[in-house]
């Protein structure tokens, strides 16, 4: 859907945090400026506001193009990342917040067990000297290297490992001896933290949905030590008129994780914000959606619904985090495309709009027929469409002129 898709291109000075005093103490004492800056905001907005998620992949339809509106966190996959060139430019225009979850193929077999040739044993996994430990060390190491062009790039990361953690389909869950699956996630830790010193990652833990006691799922968990964000990856709930089962879950892993920031990490679609706003259903830290709009599972109604709620922050209302250019929030106010041939009952006005992230508007054009249709310095911005085929224009913008553009 083409139609939806505008570039608006701006600089911006980054934000300084000066005299900062920290709500929240990372597991990592040594977490460099801006993730520490990104985990500062996160635990000022945690029950005040619920951040919009956004998985990237391919089975996913953009929701920006459904709903003029960009998720906060951005949600990818190390092992299917792609060029990390590619993402880390993405990741500087856009200074979204990046969670990277890990589809651990050991050994190049599957990350799922029914899927896998050949089972793995965690608990000698664990066990230095084993040939297993030796292999789970390289293959850690080999993750490492991608997040390390990460952290060079500044760019932090909610970096959620073994994810959903003690829900048995993948091959890190030990059901026999869940402290092994811990054992896993310290080791991880001790070993991106200590001896590759990343100092860019947020660390994020995430059970799996399904029935359990709080006394199983504890099993699991590594400790408080080794955890800045907790949460629990939920399925299969009606998020229209659902509330027990979403505070089952949030006081579960309230138990679990005691004091921690509790994240819906993975979900259908975001929960209602006016009941989460209401506090009829619990307000986590963010929600993220496996899936785009339109799906079953997420129809558009819904994401619209969500993504335009006042309860829920999106790209384009957070701080600028870290330093440097970034690109301004560009999307559509109405009419929006539902799926439905809106079109054909007349040529529309659309109404679009663009500001940065320091609240700024900024000049951004739009052409259609290779004609430019419509320029304006205020916004929203409102013109006729002359014909049914509006494409994309990038502004070009000015480089070493300080931290404004000029024109």
């Amino acid at each position: 859907m083409s139609l939806h898709r505008f570039v608006g291109v701006a600089l911006l000075a980054g934000l300084v945090a000066v005299g900062r005093t920290y709500g929240i103490e990372p597991v990592n004492p040594n977490l460099h400026a801006t993730a520490r800056e990104v985990l500062d905001y996160l635990d000022s907005i945690y029950q005040k506001k619920v951040l919009a998620g956004y998985n990237v992949y391919v089975h996913t339809p953009d929701d920006y193009e459904q709903t003029g509106k960009h998720a906060a966190v951005w949600g990818r996959d190390i092992r299917w990342l792609g060029d990390a060139s590619d993402v880390i430019r993405h990741a500087r225009e856009h200074r979204y917040v990046l969670t990277l979850h890990w589809h651990w193929f050991f050994r190049e077999d599957s990350a799922w067990k029914d899927k896998r040739r050949s089972p793995v044993d965690v608990g000698k996994l664990v066990t230095p000297g084993t040939p297993e430990y030796q292999q789970a060390i390289a293959e850690m190491n080999a993750a490492a290297d991608t997040l390390q062009l990460l952290e060079d790039a500044n760019i932090p990361v909610l970096w959620r490992p073994l994810h959903e953690i003690d829900g048995g389909w993948f091959w890190w869950t030990d059901k026999d001896k869940p402290e092994n699956t811990a054992q896993l996630w310290r080791i991880m830790y001790d070993l991106f933290t200590h001896t590759r010193k990343l100092d860019n990652l947020i660390w994020v833990y995430s059970a799996g949905v399904g029935k359990k006691t709080v006394a199983e799922r504890r099993r699991f968990y590594p400790g408080a030590g080794y955890v800045d964000i907790s949460g629990i990856d939920i399925y299969g709930v009606d998020v229209r008129s659902e509330t027990a089962k979403y505070w089952d879950y949030f006081n579960a892993m309230s138990q679990v994780s005691p004091g921690k920031m509790l994240a819906c990490s993975e979900c259908d679609a975001i929960p209602d914000p006016l009941k989460m706003q209401e506090g009829t259903l619990p307000k986590w830290l963010y929600a993220l959606p496996w899936w785009g709009t339109p799906d079953s599972r997420r129809p558009f109604d819904w994401a619209l619904h969500t993504m335009r709620h006042e309860f829920i922050l999106t790209l384009d209302e957070l701080p600028p985090f870290g330093q440097g250019n970034i690109v301004p929030h560009v999307g559509i106010l109405n009419p929006l495309d539902d799926g439905s041939a809106w079109y054909s009952r007349g040529k529309p006005v659309i109404e679009t709009y663009a500001v940065d992230r320091g609240g700024h508007i900024q000049r951004v054009e739009f052409h259609a027929n290779g004609k430019q249709i419509g320029t304006s310095q205020a916004a929203p911005y409102t013109f006729s469409w002359s014909d049914y085929q509006l494409t994309a224009f990038e502004v070009p913008v000015p480089t070493g002129n300080g931290d404004r553009p000029t024109r």
